[in-house]
This record gives structure tokens, sequence and C-alpha cells, in this order.
């Protein structure tokens, strides 16, 4: 089902050679749009990106944590990771991507 999220996420940026953000929620909660279920967020968020010296750049973005119920219905928890990298002339040379969802 579709949720409706509401709350706060604390947002941290990082500039420099390595820039990048890290979310992490703060009293963020979900509503079923269906059927009501309050889905409690948990969890943080990383992404970053690099540039290196030969003119690449490295784009990883890492997400991982829970929607949890109080009770009744199963938590679902939530596992994404991406790695990109981008030569100086702009073609991917690597994309590689790993989701993991599972109500538990």
């Amino acid at each position: 089902e579709d949720l409706h999220f509401t709350g706060r996420v604390h947002v941290l940026v990082k500039d420099g050679n390595r820039s990048g953000f890290h979310l992490n929620p703060n009293s963020l909660v979900g509503v079923g749009v269906d059927t009501g279920t309050k889905y409690y967020g948990h969890g943080p968020t990383r992404s970053f990106v690099v540039n290196t010296p030969s003119g690449n750049t490295i784009v990883q973005a890492i997400d991982f944590g829970a929607l949890v119920v109080k009770k009744g219905r199963p938590n679902v928890r939530f596992h994404f990771q991406t790695h990109i990298t981008v030569n100086a002339n702009g073609d991917i040379t690597a994309d590689h991507s790993k989701n993991v969802v599972e109500c538990q």
C-alpha cells in the first residue's frame, strides 16, 4: 500500500574532495493510505561523491533501515547499495546495485 510520510529528517552535508550527505530519520512516521497502519522509520542513508585525481567520479549510496510497525503487521527491512564510477570522458565504467527488501 502507499504510505504518506510526515516527520523530521536530520541532514548532514559534507563538502570537499569527498562530498556527501547523511540522512537520519527523526520522528518519521508513514501512515498507510488504505489501512491507516503506522510505520516508524529507522536507519540512516549515506551517499558520497568522490572526485579522484585521475578525473574519475565515484558515486556511492548506502541505505539501510526499517519501517517498524508497533503491532499486528510485519516490519519492513531494507538495504539498498549502489556504486557508479564515471571516467573523465563521461563514460560509466562501473554500475553495481544490490537491493534487498523483506518483511519480518
